[in-house]
Formats: C-alpha cells, structure tokens, sequence
C-alpha cells in the first residue's frame, strides 16, 4: 500500500497516508478520553486541567518521539538526522512530561484525580496507536521479517526501505492486538465503572507483547545491544513499572496524590480535599469553640 493517495488533484496533492492515520488516532484519543471522564463522572476542574496537560503531553511525546528515534539512527550508523519516530520513546517523553506538568502546576484537588486520569489513559494510548500501526503499514515502516514469496502472510510493500521483499506485516500483528487490548481496556472501565488497574494492565500487555513482536521485526532504523533491541529494553523497563505500581499502590496503598479507592466524582474530590486540608479542620473547629 503506498504511503500518498490524492484523491482530487491527482500528481499535484500528496496527502500522507501514515500523516492522515495519525491524525485519526490522536483525534479518537482525545474524543475517548472526554467520554470515558463524563463516564466515570470526573469534575470539570480536574478534566480541563488534564485534557490540556494531556494534549501538551502528546505534542511533547512526538518531539520525543523523534528524538529517541534520531538516536537509534545514530547508533545504528545511519545518521541523526536520517528521519522517523518511535512509538516507546514518545510514550516515554509524553508521560513524563505529563506527571512532571501534574506535579508543578495541578492544584491539590486535582493531583487527586491523577491515579483515575491515568487509568483512563490506558485505552487512549491503545486506539491512539492502533490507529499510527496502520499508518506504519501504509507507509511500509516497522515492516518484519523476509517470508517465502508463496506464504499467506506475506505483504510486498511498494514503498519504504523494506519494498519489493515479501514480508511479515508486524504492522497489523500489532495493530489487532492494540484493538484487542483496547477493547479489553474499555469494557472493563465501562462494566466496573472506574479505572483501577487500567494502566498496569495496558502496561503488562504491551510490554509483553512489544518484547516477542520485537523478535520478528527487521525494519532496517534499529540499534541492538546485546541482541536485544532498544525497544525490548524499554518494553522490560515498562514491565518493571507495572510490577512497582502493584506493589507500591495496591499492595502498599502507598497512592499518590490519592487515597487506597480510585477517586472518580466531583462529590468524592471535594471530600479527598477536605479531608486532606488542615487549613479546612482548624477553620472548622475554631468556629466550633467561638460557638
């Protein structure tokens, strides 16, 4: 499949094709993350904060994106500047631009929702990557292994390094199990009604997944240390997390910015602050002694 289609202009409007899937995939983002907070009730202040956190996170996590990539490209000898992004180094630079921007500029309250938010989170990172899967397809990037001209799988892609060899398309292996995973994801917040273990399940599926898929992709924008490529190490550092935020958050109950439950209403954040505000209990309790 090409990587342009220009459907009114012919030669003279090129459109790219992984450009356009982007695009989709950052937009359904955006619109499943609205839904599933006017779902799970989430207050106004806590949602305009993190959708705006949110979308800076993700012009962030792009820049990153091509960042770790120029790097990789370095490494492997092709050059800084010879071009594409990576899927886990702009997941790396979004998060952590998302929890820094959470830590320095969120008020109090709305560090509450914060385990919520991320939980939510999940199946919009999923959808949204489908979607940039398809696109890699179409732009014949990310592409797998050599396969024998005559095997049912095997995908000739007119366009990209790996063009004119019959390959495993890696793209839509990884692109069903993105919708699968994200179809999981969001039955199971709109059946329990909250968020909790969202995001360590999307992190121990698609670390597991990325770690094996990693074994049959030959793309040819890839460093390996140690046999491994750069990609595995990132998905075994995100394992890692997952395992931390289980025994930290729900085997500790050590949560941060919140409590044990996974905060989900306008009514339960305004009794987490109250809770949590000694200004709010010695008020309260001078007015009870003047009385």
């Amino acid at each position: 499949m090409g990587n342009y289609i220009s459907p009114f202009f012919e030669d003279k409007l090129h459109i790219s094709n992984y450009g356009i899937c982007m695009a989709v995939g950052i937009l359904s983002a955006v619109v499943l993350f609205w839904f599933l907070c006017k779902y799970l009730k989430v207050d106004e202040k806590s949602y305009n904060f993190y959708s705006m956190n949110i979308l800076i996170s993700i012009v962030a996590g792009l820049g990153f994106a091509w960042l770790f990539q120029a790097i990789y490209n370095a490494l492997a000898g092709k050059g800084f500047l010879a071009g594409g992004i990576t899927f886990m180094g702009g997941l790396i630079g979004g998060v952590a631009v998302f929890v820094l921007a959470t830590v320095l500029f969120a008020q109090p309250v709305v560090k509450h929702q914060m385990p919520n938010i991320i939980g939510i989170a999940a199946p919009c990172i999923a959808i949204g990557h489908f979607f940039g899967r398809i696109g890699c397809f179409c732009a014949g990037c990310c592409y797998g292994i050599e396969l024998p001209a005559d095997n049912p799988l095997a995908v000739v892609f007119k366009e990209g390094a790996g063009a004119g060899v019959p390959r495993l398309p890696t793209q839509l292996i990884e692109a069903f199990f993105l919708l699968l995973l994200f179809g999981v994801l969001f039955a199971i917040i709109l059946k329990k009604k909250n968020s909790k273990y969202m995001m360590v399940t999307y992190m121990f599926a698609y670390s597991i997944f990325r770690f094996i898929i990693e074994f049959w992709r030959d793309d040819s924008s890839r460093a390996y240390f140690a046999a491994i490529s750069p990609s595995q190490i990132q998905s075994i550092i995100m394992f890692l997390g997952a395992v931390a935020i289980i025994l930290v958050v729900y085997v500790f109950k050590k949560v941060p910015y919140g409590k044990t439950g996974i905060v989900t209403t306008e009514t339960e954040v305004q009794s987490v602050d109250t809770d949590v505000s000694p200004e709010s209990t010695d008020s309260n309790n001078n007015d009870d002694n003047n009385r």
